[in-house]
């Protein structure tokens, strides 16, 4: 990280497009202008980090949600049914009555 002093009306490029300038310096606050091109994206690093956090947090699922919701679809869930009676080794016929060997 690079650590520039700068007083006020004092200001700092970066490359060619993105100037910051000190405006004002009242007590602990100090007051900054950027001018850069609208295609640069300029957020407080604080918002990135509440972003970040409300994200990993939404994506970590909660056990407690997850229980009430199984037991929901449990309760809703349509009634069993048997299962489908093994075939008997015979062929499938066809719409004629045929099994596939004799087509």
């Amino acid at each position: 990280m690079l650590v520039l002093t700068r007083k006020n009306g004092e200001s700092l490029m970066l490359g060619d497009e993105i100037e910051i300038r000190v405006v004002r310096i009242e007590g602990d606050q100090v007051r900054i202008g950027i001018v850069a091109p609208r295609s640069i994206l300029i957020v407080r690093g604080e918002l990135v980090e509440e972003v970040e956090r409300e994200t990993t947090a939404a994506a970590r699922p909660d056990p407690e949600a997850l229980g009430k919701l199984s037991r929901r679809l449990l309760q809703n869930a349509p009634p069993s049914r048997p299962a489908p009676a093994p075939a008997t080794g015979a062929e499938p016929a066809n719409a004629s009555g045929k099994t596939c060997r004799d087509a």
